[in-house]
């Protein structure tokens, strides 16, 4: 599986404020904003570019030659000496910038986020994190019973598309379904049978924007609806 970068290490939870961030240091060039610093000694510049939809991505240029990438930046083998004090820098680089102009999330995507805010105004419930080894696993309960009605997880890419050359990460929302909807629901472009649940009762929603907030939420509604016919929990 493909290592994260270094940029996608930093920013992997957290998402830019957009309205400060030529205050901070960026320049707006049509759709991004793109920040420029030298350092080590003048010998590099450091160019970060975060994209209309919050993703970052940076390359560090070689001002001793002309300019050109220095590509070593972001080759994981090479961590010591001169290379490693440079990434060191630039890692310095990219941590104030996250500090200094992201808003910490709970999870990576976007729309992940905005569904657990939704989920908060809607019923009053926040996620938990019941596996000490996959913080990026957040379960939704009915107060009430205690019972799953969703999870968002992140995963690889290729484990929903079983394609072993699709590259990088996607959250997904997991939940409950309507069975005699599952042929229907299954036909929607972002939704597919629950990784890792039970195909004939529990669907994947990819959070990647293919399938639009109103629509996760009737689904989280009818998914909450199963949870908490059960029993109450004795507390």
């Amino acid at each position: 599986m493909r290592r994260m970068t270094i940029e996608e290490r930093i920013f992997a939870k957290g998402m830019p404020r957009f309205e400060i961030l030529e205050s901070r240091g960026f320049c707006r060039e049509g759709d991004v904003f793109i920040y420029r610093r030298r350092f080590y000694e003048d010998q590099f510049e450091a160019v970060v570019t975060i994209g209309s939809d919050g993703s970052v991505s940076g390359n560090v240029l070689d001002l001793n030659n002309d300019g050109e990438e220095y590509e070593a930046i972001h080759i994981e083998a090479f961590n010591g000496g001169f290379v490693g004090a440079v990434k060191e820098e630039y890692a310095e680089i990219l941590k104030e910038i996250h500090r200094n102009c992201f808003r910490v999330e709970t999870f990576v995507s976007p729309q992940a986020n905005r569904i657990a805010a939704g989920i908060l105004e809607r019923y009053g419930e926040r996620p938990d994190y019941p596996f000490s080894d996959m913080e990026n696993y957040g379960v939704f309960r009915v107060k009430e019973t205690n019972k799953w009605y969703g999870l968002i997880m992140r995963i690889p890419y290729a484990r929903i598309t079983k394609n072993k050359d699709d590259r990088g990460e996607v959250d997904i929302l997991n939940l409950k379904i309507d069975e005699a909807r599952r042929e229907e629901l299954f036909a929607i472009d972002g939704i597919v049978p629950a990784y890792h649940m039970s195909h004939k009762s529990w669907a994947s929603v990819l959070l990647n924007e293919r399938v639009d907030d109103e629509t996760i939420y009737s689904l989280l509604d009818v998914s909450r609806s199963f949870a908490a016919k059960g029993k109450k929990r004795k507390d």
